[in-house]
This record gives structure tokens, C-alpha cells and sequence, in this order.
């Protein structure tokens, strides 16, 4: 049986506790008191989602290139280049299901490069690819904690 990989979202609640979104399964959201308890809640919403399906006979509705953060906020189009898919890059936000890492996009800018430098020499990528890197990267540290739920 092959093992899938989950990205979760973990959010620290004003009121106490975490709430935990598993992007790549819609309606997959716990909650956990403490970090520790939120990931074995994810842990267990994740597997409860999948034996759901075995009992009503179909799929979750799961999608390891839906976008990681849906429709959040007003740059919701730009963040929705950036993908995950766990038989791309190992999982590793990417931009639009290339073999392009966010994380190598924002180091080749942090290292001085400029957009148009960089598309010079990669023209696949396109103006509107940087600037939903740098809106994943303003959304990611947003987050309290990424942890990996389940394997």
C-alpha cells in the first residue's frame, strides 16, 4: 500500500488551542489543545477521511495540486501558482506543478537576482511566478507552526 504525505496547516487560536486544515483534503480541519494534540488529531482526520471512502465506496476529493491556501485574501490568484504535489519535488511548494521550488525562486532573488534575470535565464517562469512566491512566503510566515501530521 503506498503512503501518502500531508502538508497541514496549524493555526494558533486567540481563544487557545490549534486548528488544524489539511489543504490537500477539503472539510479535513481539527482542532488540539496543544501542538501535540493537534497533530494527533490531524493524524486521526486524515485517516478518517480516507476509511470515510472506503465505506461510501469513493475518493476523497483530494488533490495534491490544489493550492495551498485557497482563496484567502486579494493576492488568492497569485498564491494560486503555487502548488504541492508530493511526486513533484517531494512535496515541496512549487510554482504552477513545475519542478520549480518556491524556496530555490526566493533564494535566487535573495541572492540579488532580479525577476527579469532570472526569467532571462529560465523563461518558463513568468513575471506574476515571483510575485506569488513572495506572497507565499509573506502567507507561510503568517502560520504559528507547520508540522507533518501523517505519513
Amino acid at each position: 500500500m503506498s503512503q501518502l504525505t500531508y502538508r497541514i496547516l496549524m493555526t494558533r487560536e486567540p481563544e487557545g488551542g490549534f486548528t488544524v486544515n489539511v489543504p490537500a483534503l477539503p472539510g479535513c480541519v481539527t482542532f488540539g489543545e496543544t501542538i501535540e494534540h493537534a497533530m494527533e488529531m490531524a493524524k486521526e482526520a486524515i485517516e478518517l477521511t480516507w476509511k470515510r471512502s472506503k465505506w461510501t465506496g469513493t475518493r476523497p476529493d483530494h488533490n495534491p495540486l490544489r493550492p495551498i491556501f485557497g482563496n484567502m485574501n486579494p493576492s488568492s490568484d497569485l498564491i494560486s501558482r503555487i502548488t504541492t504535489d508530493a511526486n513533484i519535488c517531494h512535496g515541496k511548494a512549487v510554482v504552477r506543478g513545475m519542478r520549480w521550488p518556491v524556496q530555490n525562486v526566493l533564494e535566487l532573488m535573495a541572492s540579488g537576482m532580479t525577476s527579469e534575470e532570472i526569467m532571462h535565464d529560465h523563461p518558463e517562469l513568468e513575471k506574476d511566478d515571483f510575485l506569488a512566491c513572495l506572497a507565499y512566503a509573506a502567507k507561510i510566515t503568517e502560520v504559528k507552526s507547520i508540522h507533518r501530521a501523517a505519513q
